[in-house]
C-alpha cells in the first residue's frame, strides 16, 4: 500500500498528500520554512564556539606540559624520589635501558666465581667489580644529581671537574669487606692490607665493618626484593626445602663499568698527589 506521505524534497519542505491543502498543512510547511531559514546560522555559531573551545583546551594543555617539564627539571633529587619519578644519573642517561632477565643461582652448593674458599683468582674477580673511578663530573651533572657545587674539585692544572665514583662499586666493596673479614681467619696470607689495618687501625677497621653492614642494609631495604621464594620436596630432606633460584630484572653491571672507565680521571696524574685545601673551600662542620 502506498505511503500517505511523499518523500522530503531537496529544498527542505514537507509535501503532504493530495488532500493536504488545509490550513494546518500550510502552517506545518510555514514552520519548516522558518526553521530552515534560521538553522544554518545557528549551526555556524555552534561550530565557531566549538572551534575556539578546542583551541583554548590545546593552549592550556601545551602550557601545562611545559610547566610540568620545567618543574621536573628543577626538582631536587629528594623531590623526584617523593614523586615517584626516576632519579637522574649521568650513567643512566648515557646507557639507557640495559636491563635483562636473569635467574639467580642461589642454591647453597651452587658454584659462583665469587665464592670461597679464597684464592688469588677469586680476589682478582672481586677487584674487577670494585676498582672503579675516580670519575670526573661536570658542574651541570652535579646540579642534576642534586649535589652541592662546593664539593671537592680537581685542581685547574688537572683540568678541573668534580670528583666522584659509582655507588654500586662502593656497595660491592662493602660486601667484599665482609667476605674478606670472614676468610681472613683461615687465609691471612691472602689479605695483607687487611692484616695491616687490623694492627694499625683496629677501631677504624671495626667502624668500617659496621658502616659496610649498614650500607648494604640500606640498599637492600631501598630496593626490597618482592620476588617469591617457593619450596620443593627434595630426596633425603625431611621437610620443605627453599627454592632460591628466582627470576629478576637486572642491570648490566659490565656496561656500567665500561661507562665508568670512559669517564675516569687520569689515575697516573693523581698518583701521590697531595690535595691542597683551597682558600675559599666550604668545609662541613662534621664528617657526613
Amino acid at each position: 500500500m502506498p505511503s500517505k506521505y511523499s518523500s522530503l524534497p531537496q529544498h527542505g519542505r514537507i509535501s503532504l498528500a493530495e488532500d493536504s491543502e488545509s490550513e494546518a498543512a500550510m502552517m506545518v510547511n510555514a514552520g519548516f520554512e522558518k526553521q530552515d531559514r534560521y538553522s544554518r546560522p545557528a549551526r555556524h555559531q555552534i561550530a565557531g564556539v566549538i572551534h575556539w573551545i578546542a583551541h583554548g583546551v590545546s593552549v592550556i594543555l601545551i602550557i601545562g606540559l611545559i610547566l610540568i617539564e620545567v618543574s621536573r627539571k628543577s626538582m631536587p633529587a629528594g623531590a623526584l624520589r617523593a614523586s615517584g619519578l626516576t632519579v637522574w644519573t649521568p650513567a643512566k642517561e648515557y646507557l639507557g635501558d640495559v636491563s635483562h632477565m636473569s635467574v639467580f643461582q642461589n642454591s647453597f652448593w651452587q658454584y659462583s666465581p665469587y665464592k670461597g674458599p679464597p684464592t688469588e683468582q677469586v680476589i682478582a674477580r672481586w677487584d674487577h667489580l670494585t676498582h672503579t673511578g675516580p670519575l670526573n663530573l661536570t658542574a651541570e651533572e652535579m646540579a642534576k644529581l642534586g649535589h652541592s657545587l662546593d664539593a671537592v674539585q680537581y685542581p685547574p692544572e688537572f683540568g678541573g671537574g668534580y670528583i666522584g665514583y659509582l655507588e654500586s662499586a662502593h656497595q660491592i666493596h662493602c660486601l667484599y669487606a665482609l667476605w674478606e673479614d670472614h676468610h681472613f681467619r683461615t687465609h691471612p696470607e691472602l689479605f695483607p692490607n687487611f692484616a695491616m689495618k687490623l694492627r694499625t687501625q683496629p677501631n677504624i677497621t671495626e667502624w668500617h665493618f659496621e658502616h659496610c653492614v649498614d650500607v648494604l642494609r640500606n640498599r637492600l631495604m631501598c630496593t626490597a626484593d618482592d620476588q617469591i621464594v617457593t619450596f620443593r620436596w627434595v630426596k633425603g630432606v625431611s621437610g620443605p626445602y627453599p627454592y632460591f633460584n628466582t627470576k629478576h630484572e637486572c642491570r648490566d653491571y659490565e656496561a656500567l663499568l665500561e661507562w665508568d672507565e670512559e669517564r675516569r680521571a687520569d689515575k697516573n696524574m693523581l698518583e701521590g698527589y697531595k690535595w691542597p685545601v683551597p682558600e675559599d673551600a666550604v668545609k662541613l662542620t662534621h664528617a657526613p
